[in-house]
């Protein structure tokens, strides 16, 4: 309970907030923001997904998938990463499109 009290006095001379991790409940974050006005609050958390930085597919990149899969008829699992890189897209994307075409009904 003292190391946390330390803690407020410091934060009382701040205006800027930085989480650098979750706390561990949402009442010790109502704690920490209760002890000042902070200007400006900052969270910057570990992400380990890509999706923020994959764009999604466009019309074009559906065309190229169909045009490929009248083609070929059958793509296997393990022929996905290879079509992936031949277009220049990630598996999630690729995926997502597949997904896309089976909710159509447009693969079997």
């Amino acid at each position: 309970m003292r190391k946390k009290r330390v803690v407020f006095e410091r934060l009382k001379n701040h205006s800027k907030l930085v989480l650098i991790d979750l706390p561990s409940s949402l009442n010790e974050l109502d704690e920490v923001l209760r002890q000042n006005l902070f200007t400006n609050i900052f969270a910057c958390f570990q992400n380990t997904d890509d999706q923020f930085f994959t764009s999604r597919p466009n019309r074009d990149h559906f065309k190229s998938l169909y045009k490929t899969l009248s083609q070929h008829q059958v793509i296997k699992n393990e022929q996905k990463h290879q079509l992936a890189q031949a277009k220049g897209w990630k598996i999630k994307q690729l995926d997502f499109m597949l997904q896309v075409f089976f909710e159509l009904n447009l693969l079997q």
